[in-house]
């Protein structure tokens, strides 16, 4: 599916992913809401970011919307977001297909 990495793909970029989002648990997540793991967090980025989609009507395999959210701030704000881009263009060029650099920046108005 769209924004779905292989476990080798997962393995790559797994160490560039800001500790305050590799919390398996979902490390630093807001109070109140579900955590969400790492791998969900980068596969919910890649998936907004190549459709579109608002966060509340993502696919309910990434897990709660707000959550993910919150979680794919934390990485952006973390500088997680450069370093997995950095990674996916040696390791996953094709889950980059369609992202322009300016997604970072307009991700706040994607389904708010």
């Amino acid at each position: 599916g769209v924004g779905r990495m292989t476990d080798e793909q997962w393995e790559h970029v797994r160490p560039a992913v800001p500790a305050a989002v590799s919390n398996p648990r979902g490390g630093g997540r807001m109070p109140g809401l579900p955590g969400v793991d790492a791998r969900s967090t980068v596969e919910a980025a890649i998936f907004a970011f190549k459709t579109g989609a608002p966060w509340k009507l993502l696919p309910p395999c990434f897990g709660d919307p707000r959550s993910i959210r919150a979680a794919v701030m934390r990485l952006i704000y973390n500088g997680g977001w450069p370093k997995i881009v950095g990674v996916l263009k040696v390791h996953g060029p094709e889950l980059l297909d369609g992202i322009d650099a300016r997604c970072t920046a307009r991700f706040r108005t994607i389904g708010s």
